[in-house]
């Protein structure tokens, strides 16, 4: 089970990544995963 504060910090990650992204999205769609990618980076391993 994660930790809340991950869950926070991943539901902050998702909503400023839906609200931002979403036009840079529309423009490079093959870039979508790429930034999901990163977004797995941040989080620790052990995760």
């Amino acid at each position: 089970m994660m930790p809340d504060k991950w869950k926070n910090g991943i539901t902050a990650i998702i909503t400023l990544f839906s609200q931002s992204q979403n036009e840079f999205l529309k423009e490079h769609p093959e870039k979508g995963h790429l930034i999901v990618l990163n977004i797995l980076t941040i989080l620790p391993e052990e995760v």
